[in-house]
């Protein structure tokens, strides 16, 4: 029965029939807020509701997706991976279409034909799920188009950690051993070797040592280390360095870990010094300097200074045009920068007592009257 061909024996019947296509198209269009389009069939006498990826014309359809990989609703993905899907427009018809992930990571193309459509992902962040959204359009054929969204989650990244075990934050070393503790500053006097302890779920694949943003030296085997052993030239006594070590595991995860040292540059007080404001050699003799040797209590060493109590020592202070020597008991004293060679042992309750010797450039200060 047509509405065309409705007698009024039918008026009744027709009227109810209009009153549920209406009420259902007003439904369609609440329930997801586009409008559908009321199709008619002569044919079938009936009166149904359309899609919008229902052709307009006969046997032109829009266009269909396959399935993508990673699958709809994966787990244990990579944090940088190619996101795909087949798109295809069953005509043949060229398309557009986009991809866009939930991260802000877009891609999109303008005539298009049947293909596997990507978007290469990056950054991703891990335990995390993320939402893709797709859509292709047939503008040419049927003008319909096609919107759907997957999800996929990344991977848990594994518990990894690098520390950097020498040298140790605040410490003293001169030729490779570990002298004293410092109060604010790590201090290298000569080759030192930076070893690393890094600890994964996953194999370690190689870990790397920069001073300074410098790659030096890489490692793939347990003990992780390096022999630093600078011999380049510079002006002034000492310089600020920044170790760093990069650790990475067979899935391309990385950990990295960091320490400021101050390195310093010439050699063993015995032999040469090497630097100067001009560069080149300059012998030991013509530099003021002051060796002690006793018993100190709570010697501390900053950047330019070194302080100590003598309880009993004996100096000797060497310069171009004069040589002094002496023995003080029960004074504060103060002199440069300890340049080395250092030995000393600690004793007492709090290890502020110390038995040994050092030597620092300059002379040594202290008041010569009274007594403390």
């Amino acid at each position: 029965m047509s509405l065309k061909t409705i007698n009024k024996n039918n008026i009744y019947d027709g009227k109810r029939l209009i009153h549920k296509i209406i009420v259902a198209y007003l439904i369609s269009i609440l329930a997801i807020g586009t409008v559908i389009p009321i199709v008619h069939s002569d044919s079938a006498d009936v009166y149904s509701l359309g899609s919008q990826e229902q052709a307009l014309s006969e046997g032109n359809q829009p266009p269909v997706f396959g399935t993508p990989t990673p699958s709809n609703g994966s787990a244990n993905n990579p944090l940088s991976f190619i996101w795909s899907i087949p798109v295809s427009d069953p005509e043949g018809n060229i398309f557009s279409w986009t991809i866009q992930c939930s991260n802000g990571q877009t891609n999109s193309m303008s005539d298009a034909v049947n293909w596997t459509k990507t978007l290469a992902l990056s950054d991703l962040v891990s335990s995390i799920t993320y939402t893709v959204w797709v859509n292709a359009t047939d503008p040419y054929g049927s003008d319909l188009y096609t919107r759907k969204w997957y999800t996929f989650t990344t991977k848990q990244v594994p518990a990894m950690n690098v520390i950097i075990t020498k040298p140790l934050k605040n410490t003293l070393y001169i030729q490779d051993q570990k002298r004293m503790s410092m109060p604010n500053n790590t201090i290298i006097y000569g080759p030192i070797t930076i070893t690393a302890n890094v600890t994964s779920e996953m194999n370690i694949v190689q870990v790397e040592f920069y001073v300074d943003g410098r790659l030096k030296a890489t490692d793939t085997a347990a003990p992780y280390l390096y022999l630093w052993n600078s011999t380049v030239l510079f002006n002034g006594l000492s310089l600020n360095y920044t170790i760093k070590v990069v650790a990475y595991d067979s899935e391309g995860d990385s950990v990295s870990a960091e320490l400021d040292v101050i390195k310093w540059r010439f050699h063993p007080l015995a032999s040469v010094i090497t630097g100067g404001t001009i560069g080149g050699v300059i012998a030991l003799k013509f530099l003021q300097h002051t060796t002690v040797r006793g018993f100190f209590f709570n010697v501390q060493q900053s950047m330019n200074m070194t302080t100590f109590y003598a309880l009993r020592i004996h100096y000797r202070t060497i310069s171009p045009i004069n040589h002094e020597k002496g023995v003080i008991n029960f004074k504060p004293c103060t002199g440069g920068m300890i340049i080395g060679p250092i030995s000393l042992l600690r004793i007492g309750p709090s290890h502020n007592i110390v038995y040994g010797t050092f030597t620092f450039l300059g002379d040594i200060h202290y008041n010569s009257r009274g007594f403390g």
